[in-house]
């Protein structure tokens, strides 16, 4: 699932200490890298532009050879994150700790088409 994946290819982090491993699932990285001051492209986020008039635009645009910068979703005020398929409570409040601690004055928020229970998580991960 992972491998159409540019950046977010592991969920394991050499810990601080130098011996052993850490988990940082694929939710996680991304949110981090979103918050991040630095801003560092986001290689695995597109932007899509749904009108007609932005599509004759983008026609026009490859015309004329001129690059705009990418867009970051922090130019936006609020930036929704959507997760298919569920989250858990503990990943909703490492986001939201990212997100408070990072210092950025954007509305993040959070949704999920469902909120798994540990319970539930373990029974879908032995029927893999």
């Amino acid at each position: 699932m992972r491998k159409v994946l540019q950046k977010y290819t592991s969920v394991l982090k050499p810990c601080e200490t130098g011996t052993g491993h850490e988990y940082r699932g694929v939710l996680q990285q991304l949110v981090d890298d979103l918050v991040n001051m630095d801003r560092p492209e986001l290689t695995d986020l597109r932007h899509r532009n749904d009108g007609i008039k932005d599509f004759l635009r983008t026609g026009l645009n490859i015309l004329t050879s001129k690059k705009k910068a990418p867009k970051h979703p922090l130019d936006n005020p609020t930036v929704i994150l959507f997760v298919v398929g569920g989250i858990t409570a503990e990943e909703c409040k490492q986001l939201h700790r990212s997100v408070i601690t990072s210092g950025v004055d954007n509305v993040v928020l959070i949704g999920s088409t469902k909120f798994v229970t540990p319970v539930e998580a373990m029974r879908d991960a032995i029927n893999l």
